[in-house]
């Protein structure tokens, strides 16, 4: 799907979601706490999550100063899960005829299949017309050597995304 959308996303998942957890889909990811290791639930998280993480990045964006965007940009989405809040704020960026700012979107996520998933959703909604950068990390404080130590950065504006960590412990 070119120039795919959150919406897409959610309604494919609702599509590719077995029967049997259809009615139930956060059963499958322990109410959205476990980290995802199948594509059964990447789906189930969108389905029950999706709407919710949209309606909540649409509503924290809504008062992003966009119009004084002028120079490149480039986003750093921590924990970015399937890449929601970053499929957000490029939407609200092509809706103000500012995508052709993004640069560079810099994915990181413990969760391998997520972050691939965060990937192919970010290539597809863009059209393969911005760098994308996966790493496999969680954030730094768990002392286990897979955390991220330093991020480099390219743009001037850059725009950092915790959409969906600040509450995980």
């Amino acid at each position: 799907i070119a120039n795919l959308t959150v919406s897409d996303i959610i309604r494919i998942s609702r599509e590719l979601l077995p029967n049997q957890y259809r009615r139930r889909p956060w059963e499958l990811v322990n109410h959205g706490t476990n980290l995802l290791e199948s594509e059964e639930q990447l789906c189930a998280y969108i389905s029950a999550y999706g709407e919710m993480h949209y309606t909540k990045c649409r509503a924290a964006f809504q008062n992003f100063p966009f119009i004084d965007l002028v120079n490149r940009i480039e986003i750093i989405d921590w924990g970015c899960g399937q890449g929601i809040a970053s499929l957000v704020l490029i939407e609200m960026l092509r809706e103000r005829d500012r995508l052709n700012l993004l640069r560079k979107i810099t994915l990181i996520e413990p969760s391998s299949i997520a972050l691939g998933r965060a990937y192919d959703n970010i290539l597809r909604a863009t059209n393969g017309s911005i760098q994308i950068v996966s790493q496999k990390q969680y954030l730094p404080n768990r002392g286990d050597g897979n955390e991220i130590l330093g991020i480099n950065y390219q743009e001037y504006v850059v725009i950092h995304l915790f959409s969906n960590i600040l509450d995980i412990s």
